[in-house]
């Protein structure tokens, strides 16, 4: 008969790593999640000038009237921001859907209206000059 040879499968040492990764795994989730939660506002221009701004903090729908009469629903949410309801000819604006990082914007050309994100941390591929 043989016996059965009783060393354990994991180490002292091995539980300790194993638990120090877990730990440090948990920890650059925590702050990856907490660093995306940015206080951002949403800057509507109208013609080139500031119409007004909004914060992503406060949830609604706003009515915007543009160059020409042409109306939109701008509805900000606590993770973006998008068109619906435009009275413009194309719809391009309310086609873009939410937009949720800082630099990302909503053009309407028919009603001279732009919707973007300011504030918070722009995600940056690269920079040239």
């Amino acid at each position: 008969m043989k016996k059965f040879d009783k060393t354990p499968v994991f180490a002292t040492s091995d539980i300790i790593i194993i638990l120090f990764v877990a730990l440090l795994a948990l920890v650059s989730i925590l702050f990856i999640v907490n660093n995306k939660t940015s206080h951002e506002n949403v800057s509507v221009k109208l013609g080139g000038r500031v119409y007004a701004e909004y914060s992503l903090d406060k949830v609604g729908e706003y009515e915007i009237v543009g160059e020409n009469d042409i109306r939109l629903t701008l509805v900000v949410e606590h993770d973006g921001v998008r068109v619906k309801n435009a009275g413009c000819p194309d719809k391009l604006c309310e086609k873009t859907g939410k937009i949720s990082a800082a630099g990302q914007s909503i053009i309407c050309l028919p009603g001279k209206i732009s919707v973007s994100l300011t504030g918070g941390s722009e995600n940056i591929d690269a920079a040239v000059g």
